[in-house]
């Protein structure tokens, strides 16, 4: 079977293992049928192991507070924005959803995440993602699912992602004026959401992959 083929030019490539991730700027990837290439001969459904380690940060945790106790409403309409701006081809499949449920279903979700940065355990809200992807169990505040994990595509997880650290460096300037904690705190965000990113990246993967050999 030939690899499909898509322009190279416009990606930066960083291998982490076995996993290729595609990282910062605008992103153009037409199958997500290259993903499952690479990997559909190598991965099995297995649960993940996850180096706490790395999710433990020096900076973030307290950034992640103020942003929960001052400006949680207002970080997630820059993050609905940042997203309808980006035309996020997740959103779509959320369009017909009023604005307010998709502002309640997005505070909560960003609530749980700043509250686990800022106690630095942000590892059980990434294996409860983890687990609501391999379960299809993404609902909204009535127990009715807004997503089929079939629905979301390789774009989806790029994006996302690009978008939690642009949303977060968004209130750097609300947070200090120090330059250097700018850096500093930029830093653990590519961390903490590259991470994430590769974790969610190889389950999505292993999903498919798992799939098309049913």
């Amino acid at each position: 079977m030939a690899a499909p083929r898509f322009d190279y030019r416009y990606l930066n490539w960083y291998r982490d293992k076995s996993l290729l991730i595609a990282v910062e700027g605008r992103f153009f990837i037409r199958e997500i049928n290259v993903s499952l290439y690479l990997y559909k001969f190598s991965l099995k459904m297995e649960p993940l192991k996850i180096d706490e380690s790395k999710f433990k940060f020096q900076y973030l945790p307290d950034f992640a507070n103020f942003i929960l106790k001052n400006k949680l409403e207002e970080f997630v309409t820059v993050s609905i924005r940042y997203c309808r701006e980006e035309n996020l081809p997740m959103l779509r499949t959320l369009a017909s959803m009023p604005e307010k449920d998709l502002i309640h279903i997005s505070i909560e979700s960003n609530r749980e995440l700043l509250t686990a940065l800022a106690e630095n355990n942000v590892v059980p809200f990434i294996k409860k993602n983890i687990e609501k992807i391999i379960n299809n169990d993404v609902k909204d505040k009535d127990g009715n699912r807004v997503l089929n994990v079939s629905e979301i595509l390789v774009e989806d997880i790029i994006l996302a992602f690009f978008l939690r650290r642009k949303t977060f460096a968004f209130f750097l300037h609300a947070y200090t004026q120090n330059a250097v904690l700018h850096t500093l705190l930029m830093t653990e965000l590519d961390v903490y959401t590259t991470q994430e990113h590769l974790l969610t990246s190889k389950t999505m993967v292993r999903l498919n992959s798992q799939k098309s050999e049913e």
